[in-house]
């Protein structure tokens, strides 16, 4: 189902897509006149698609010509699913799939196609961008390796009723560290205060990923860059990177 939530100015729709058997809700973006790219969103292990610095990209991406989709996760928000630690990453990462199928759907199939992903959301775009050759993409405070976990995120699990048992590590484990060989075009931003994922993860996306790439560590940021002058500027960041190159490719 789509509906017009929009203005004749910027158009928002809500769209349904299927993952499987599951049913996915997401809200796509589009500009005044006919996108010349698109980005899709990922949001964080808790979160939903109603994160503010989503919305906030969206409208960047919009008034540049690009559409904008963020969708929820299964078991997130208004998509249909549980929300499992096991497998999680594997889980997210045939969700943004399914959403990139959708988005060629309603966009067509050459349309270039960027990503934008925020905590676990930017682990599951740079596994996606690795197996589909996708680029431009943006990471926020993503983690590469989550053999350890900090008692801050434990707790937010529990209080979400996902008791992480005695075997959470084993759970949730997981390394990408192979996949980022197999990335291109990425800007990587990290908050210099995040207590809940180590800034060593920046370092290591940015070591291992090809140029063209960048990193930006907001030094007094934490992981959520919560105050309203560290979103704007990851916004403003995400906005550039996504602008340059996916107007570079649109070109060729």
């Amino acid at each position: 189902m789509e509906q017009d939530n929009g203005s004749t100015a910027t158009l928002v729709r809500d769209i349904s897509f299927k993952c499987g058997r599951l049913e996915l809700a997401g809200t796509l973006h589009l500009p005044p006149g006919p996108p010349r790219a698109a980005v899709i969103g990922c949001h964080g292990m808790l979160a939903n698609r109603m994160s503010a610095k989503q919305i906030a990209l969206a409208g960047k991406c919009t008034g540049s010509a690009m559409a904008y989709f963020r969708f929820d996760h299964r078991g997130c928000g208004q998509s249909r699913g549980d929300l499992r630690l096991a497998g999680i990453l594997d889980d997210r990462r045939q969700d943004l799939l399914a959403a990139l199928d959708k988005i060629r759907d309603l966009l067509g199939p050459d349309i270039p196609v960027g990503l934008f992903g925020s905590s676990l959301g930017g682990t599951v775009a740079l596994q996606v961008a690795a197996e589909t050759g996708l680029h431009p993409i943006v990471t926020a405070a993503a983690p590469v390796k989550m053999d350890r976990i900090s008692q801050a995120t434990i707790a937010s699990l529990k209080e979400a009723g996902l008791n992480p048992g005695p075997d959470y590590r084993a759970a949730i484990a997981f390394d990408i560290t192979s996949c980022l060989d197999r990335v291109s075009g990425a800007l990587v931003i990290h908050g210099g205060l995040d207590d809940v994922v180590p800034v060593d993860n920046a370092h290591l996306i940015y070591a291992r990923v090809k140029d063209p790439k960048r990193i930006v560590i907001i030094t007094d940021s934490d992981h959520a860059f919560g105050r309203p002058s560290h979103q704007k500027r990851l916004v403003e960041l995400a906005h550039h990177w996504l602008q340059s190159l996916l107007e570079d490719g649109s070109r060729r």
